[in-house]
Formats: structure tokens, C-alpha cells, sequence
């Protein structure tokens, strides 16, 4: 029987990141909402993701796929992403995380 010699496989590490990267931006949503509007947290939101854009950017040196389903289909879950988190900002708003959203 052949094992691996690494302890957890390449996306294991990816899914960690997220789980800690999704629950560091929970809480600062929540701190956030209750100083600013929702609208201002999407904006911010918004412009806080350019610096990681343009990192992902400069990593592929410019060249973006042209593939229309893929542009579609990229530009929809931005769309999806923003209205939802907007009401995810606006829902911190007015109830605690714990009854809104299912953390605490």
C-alpha cells in the first residue's frame, strides 16, 4: 500500500485558508456594520478587493482568459457576491450574527 509522504493534500491547505480568511472577514463585517451603512460596507468591501485583483492580475502577467463563459459567468458571481453581501451587511445591521447568520 503506497501512502503520501505530505500530511494533508494541497487542498486541505486551500480550504484552511478559506475557513480562516471567511472567518476573519465575518468578524470584520460585523465591527464594520456597526459603524457604517451598509452601502459603505460594499463599497469599501469593494475596494478592498482591488489590491487582490490587481495582485492576481500582475501574477498572470495582464493575460486574461477570453473564453465568454467564463467572462459571463465571472462577472455573475461579482454581481451575486455584491447584492449578497449587502444584504448580509444590512441584516448585521439589525440582529446579532448569532440570529442572522448563524454565527456567533
Amino acid at each position: 500500500m503506497q501512502t503520501d509522504s505530505r500530511p494533508f493534500p494541497v487542498w486541505l491547505w486551500y480550504a484552511i485558508l478559506c475557513i480562516f480568511w471567511w472567518g476573519l472577514w465575518g468578524f470584520l463585517s460585523k465591527v464594520g456594520s456597526e459603524v457604517a451603512s451598509p452601502m459603505q460596507m460594499q463599497i469599501l468591501f469593494t475596494l478592498g478587493m482591488l489590491p487582490v485583483a490587481i495582485g492576481m492580475l500582475l501574477q498572470m502577467r495582464g493575460k486574461l482568459d477570453r473564453d465568454r463563459a467564463g467572462i459571463t459567468y465571472g462577472l455573475l458571481c461579482g454581481v451575486a457576491t455584491g447584492l449578497g453581501t449587502l444584504g448580509y451587511y444590512a441584516a448585521l445591521r439589525e440582529q446579532k450574527p448569532s440570529w442572522c447568520c448563524g454565527s456567533g
